[in-house]
């Protein structure tokens, strides 16, 4: 409102709502609460970075919210998650991604406004997974970026029993 000093006459904004005077339209920011968050009524939900939500339940609420209004739209602006084939989030994008009743678009590239020296940057510094992730929209199979799901496999995975004990070898479980 400051940079455009019209706007003041036509929004009211409070701590956690911007009022359109002329039309009484409103923009409320909700808590993360998903007990407080049933029984709204919305024309309007933005989920943001849903997969890094910890938990299943606003998300719950918050869909089935938008069911209750005809005309109500849903949209989920997200990078690729973790749990690829397993999480919440992935059963969520899947059946956006695969119904009718949905717009899915995914960008399967890093974005046009990243130059090539930054994100040679981020290639370097950041650890493989979390540059696919973040920058690739890659899913990762497991619960982080640190570990590649084969490497993980492979450490623990042996061909066989083992009888007895190897010598120079420590064995934990």
């Amino acid at each position: 409102l400051r940079l455009n000093p019209w706007l003041g006459a036509i929004l009211e904004v409070q701590a956690y709502r911007v009022i359109n005077r002329r039309t009484g339209s409103e923009l409320t920011v909700i808590s993360n609460d998903a007990p407080s968050s049933y029984g709204a009524l919305v024309d309007f939900i933005v989920v943001d970075e849903l997969t890094h939500w910890t938990k299943e339940d606003l998300w719950t609420s918050l869909f089935s919210t938008a069911a209750k209004r005809k005309n109500a739209l849903l949209i989920i602006i997200s990078n690729a998650g973790f749990g690829e084939g397993e999480s919440w989030q992935w059963r969520v994008r899947e059946a956006a991604r695969t119904s009718p009743g949905w717009y899915f678009n995914r960008l399967g590239k890093p974005p046009s406004w990243i130059g090539p020296d930054a994100l040679a940057e981020q290639r370097r510094i950041l650890p493989k997974l979390a540059y696919r992730r973040l920058w690739l929209n890659q899913w990762t199979a497991g619960s982080g970026d640190a570990l590649e799901a084969d490497d993980i496999d492979r450490a623990i995975a042996l061909k066989g029993p083992i009888r007895g004990a190897k010598r120079g070898w420590r064995f934990v479980a």
